[in-house]
């Protein structure tokens, strides 16, 4: 009877070079259903909690007592949307357009309607010169205004 002796490679196949890619990467960019980071504000507690369950159920509140709060303004947004619209306007129209502007809703920002600064400026007639001017023509141009005006009508000077 003879006995035969299994080596490594008999036993556990041949080596692989490393784990197979999984297919499909990292979710679509507008993909909502990953799990939203908690942070307790008091004693620094950290959860994860699905969107879904933190509407149903509403914030967890953490073992000192403290309710937790979402760690990321794109995530209250999606969460909370009303507490968090509510919370900016209090703190100003800056700070809300800031949140909208990370957020990326641009069509939500609050543009401002009164004008600073009253008239609008006027730039030099001189053709081809484009400086702000209070009058028709800027300093450069004004030595040169009877010259200019007599070009405009097609006479030489």
């Amino acid at each position: 009877m003879s006995v035969r002796t299994i080596n490594e490679t008999d036993w556990l196949g041949p080596a692989s070079a490393g784990p197979e890619p999984k297919p499909g990467g990292r979710p679509a960019i507008d993909h909502r259903g990953r799990q939203r980071k908690l942070s307790c504000p008091l004693c620094g507690f950290i959860a994860y909690a699905t969107a879904g369950a933190l509407t149903r159920a509403g914030v967890p509140v953490c073992g000192c007592g403290e309710p937790m709060v979402l760690a990321k303004v794109r995530d209250r947004a999606y969460v909370e949307w009303d507490n968090l619209e509510a919370e900016l306007q209090a703190l100003g129209r800056d700070a809300y357009n800031a949140a909208m502007r990370e957020l990326g809703f641009t069509d939500m920002i609050e543009r401002r309607t009164d004008r600073r600064g009253g008239a609008v400026q006027k730039r030099c007639e001189a053709h081809g010169c484009h400086r702000f001017t209070g009058g028709r023509y800027c300093r450069e141009h004004e030595q040169h205004r009877p010259a200019l005006s007599a070009l405009r009508k097609g006479r030489a000077a």
